[in-house]
């Protein structure tokens, strides 16, 4: 198996992976308690449980204060559920970074 025969084989065989971890924006300063956040998480986790069940692999789960993470498969409906975090913590500004691990 010469070298671009091995590296489409290994790249077909590996599972890739995104790793979405958001925070929310001057979270100190907003007057909002980690309850509503919580509330908010457990209906956007309903939501994509319902619609995206196959591309979750861990439900968004808050951490460390105002730290919001999640694991997907990688998919086309990834910017999808990004909008969705987005539309479930109005009126919250959240910047939002993802990995991909293959």
């Amino acid at each position: 198996m010469d070298k671009i025969e091995y590296n489409d084989f290994i790249m077909n065989n590996l599972e890739t992976f995104v790793v979405l971890t958001s925070d929310i924006i001057d979270s100190r300063n907003t007057n909002c308690e980690n309850k509503n956040w919580i509330g908010q998480l457990n209906i956007l986790n309903k939501e994509i449980q319902e619609k995206h069940s196959k591309v979750c692999l861990t439900p968004f789960s808050l951490s460390r204060g105002d730290k919001i993470h999640a694991v997907f498969h990688a998919h086309v409906s990834i910017p999808i559920i990004i909008k969705l975090l987005r539309y479930h913590l109005l009126p919250f500004r959240i910047r939002i970074g993802g990995n991909i691990f293959f």
